[in-house]
């Protein structure tokens, strides 16, 4: 059943769920509406994915809610990523091509742009990083320049002086 663009799931309606900060844990305010196709789950006796009813609040994507768009304004914004394997190609509800993706692991750093400046003044992307206010970065690297840091979003999107 379609109605004004949106297929309606038979069972579950437009399937809406409420977006979640991945970084914070907050809901974002954004109402997502999966309808009939947007929304699955892995049948484990099957092995096949199928249409099934949203969770009432989840992660849908990695961008950053207003909250925390504030507190990265504050200086320069260091992601952790890490590479996953997503599918990428499904026929009759089964996986049939995969490709790796890098993703945010939830930890981050904020520095000031001084501090910033002065960790990347040897590096290609110091221009680049400074201009977009944020740089991605792999496990290594990131425990590399920041340790182990924890992470609880409070913690881990503190802002970091020049001295650390």
């Amino acid at each position: 059943m379609k109605h004004d663009g949106i297929e309606i799931n038979e069972e579950f309606g437009v399937n809406p769920t409420m977006s979640m900060c991945f970084f914070c844990g907050e809901e974002k305010g954004e109402l997502v509406l999966f309808g009939a196709e947007g929304f699955k789950k892995l049948n484990e006796k099957t092995g096949i994915y199928e249409s099934a009813q949203a969770p009432m609040k989840m992660v849908v994507d990695a961008t950053p809610c207003q909250k925390c768009q504030e507190k990265w304004s504050i200086g320069i914004t260091f992601l952790e990523m890490t590479e996953i394997e997503v599918i990428s190609e499904m026929k009759r509800g089964k996986p049939t091509k995969f490709e790796k993706q890098m993703v945010p692991t939830g930890r981050l750093s904020v520095i000031t742009e001084e501090a910033a400046i002065h960790m990347l003044s040897k590096s290609e992307e110091k221009d680049e990083v400074l201009k977009r206010r944020i740089a991605l970065m792999t496990v290594e690297d990131y425990e590399k320049i920041f340790g182990n840091v924890e992470s609880d979003s409070e913690k881990s999107s503190d802002i970091h002086d020049s001295d650390d």
